[in-house]
């Protein structure tokens, strides 16, 4: 006798087959998306990370590295000070400094990088110098979790690291974390 049709178990074996497939291509699919939001993460931090010791790398080059001088970087409280160099006097035959202080700051309640400017007194300026173009409190780099700065008082050689995080840190998947560092050495020597 011949049979036309299916048979009930053999509907129930088709669904489950159809169920296991369909579970294990929803998990690979979890897996792409956790690994493309660690991925954007990582390089979001990696971005904001090497956009502000690129940034601090530039100004601290434009200043001096006389450490007998006045114009040499210094950790002053929380900040990061120095003057750069603005022209030549031809008649010292001797750089000349802007008469603002360049400072970069961490705020750590708003989790970013900043740079703003003071005047001699160490009052913070209302508007950014014409060679910074932008606000007064400038941000360098947001998703800031900390930064270290020192200046070797012997050679005028500035570390600066920088970490950022991107991302919940209860989501080990998604959380990327990364610090970078550089030395810079000031280029002028007043």
């Amino acid at each position: 006798m011949r049979r036309n049709g299916t048979t009930l178990i053999e509907v129930i074996i088709v669904c489950a087959l159809i169920a296991l497939l369909l579970g294990s291509a929803m998990g690979a699919f979890t897996q792409l998306l956790a690994a493309s939001r660690f991925t954007d993460n990582l390089m979001e931090a990696d971005f904001q990370s090497q956009n502000a010791i690129n940034n601090i790398s530039l100004d601290l080059r434009c200043s001096s590295h006389n450490t007998s001088g006045d114009y040499y970087p210094r950790v002053n409280g929380s900040e990061l000070r120095f003057k750069v160099v603005n022209g030549f006097s031809m008649a010292d035959e001797k750089a000349t400094y802007t008469s603002y202080w360049v400072c970069y700051w961490y705020d750590t309640a708003g989790d970013r990088l900043v740079r703003r400017f003071r005047n001699d007194a160490g009052q913070l300026l209302t508007a950014a110098p014409a060679e910074f173009p932008g606000e007064a409190e400038q941000t360098v780099a947001s998703n800031v979790t900390s930064v270290s700065w020192n200046v070797d008082s012997d050679t005028g050689l500035v570390f600066v690291s920088i970490k950022t995080a991107v991302g919940d840190a209860n989501e080990v998947r998604s959380y990327a974390e990364l610090t970078k560092s550089a030395y810079v050495l000031p280029q002028n020597m007043d």
